[in-house]
């Protein structure tokens, strides 16, 4: 199955999007210069970070860090080059990551891991909204990664009208991003978790 880490940009950019990087092209105006791609780099590096720290100060049981250091990644200045709030949506892609890798490393005949998607799915209102916008990426580009048309037709169900150029994050308001961030957090350590034990239990049946 072929890399999908690299899919969700070109997946994601919208029409507008486009349009504005040819116009900038064609009038020789660069689409970003290097100093707005090294401050998003660094915007983005710091939430990893950040987040990287809340998922330690969670499975420390330590909630007062864990919240302060959301706080943290919710103050981060406005990503002017991306038009996100770095935080919230680093937390996000995480989790987009997180399932599209273990995708890339599942076994090809088995389907097991959408279970996961659709279990994901019910556990929060967050979950769902995250897990929903996978699934419908994922499902969008089912050519491309090689998915087959029952894998599709599943994922299709579960993502229902979820818009896969719609990123999650930029519905989430910045009043919320602090909460929805440790949430986020958490989605993704269950994530890793159900990844774990559902490729343990394949390797015990095979």
């Amino acid at each position: 199955m072929p890399p999908t880490s690299d899919i969700r940009h070109d997946v994601l950019m919208t029409p507008d999007a486009r349009g504005r990087a040819f116009t900038s092209g064609d009038q020789g105006v660069p689409w970003s210069s290097a100093a707005e791609v090294e401050q998003s780099r660094g915007l983005w590096d710091s939430a990893a970070n950040l987040l990287d720290k809340i998922a330690t100060a969670l499975l420390d049981d330590d909630q007062p860090r864990a919240q302060t250091l959301a706080a943290r990644a919710a103050a981060l200045p406005y990503d002017e080059r991306e038009e996100i709030w770095p935080g919230v949506f680093v937390a996000g892609q995480q989790i987009f990551n997180t399932l599209t890798d273990a995708v890339e490393e599942w076994p090809v005949d088995d389907s097991s891991w959408i279970g996961i998607v659709e279990d994901m799915a019910t556990e929060s209102e967050l979950a769902s909204v995250e897990m929903r916008h996978v699934a419908a990426v994922l499902a969008h580009t089912a050519t491309l990664v090689e998915l087959s048309a029952i894998e599709k037709k599943r994922l299709a169900r579960l993502a229902g009208d979820s818009d896969p150029m719609l990123i999650p994050a930029q519905e989430i308001s910045p009043e919320e991003h602090a909460g929805s961030i440790v949430e986020l957090v958490r989605i993704e350590q269950r994530l890793v978790d159900l990844v774990a034990e559902r490729l343990d239990a394949l390797e015990s049946d095979g």
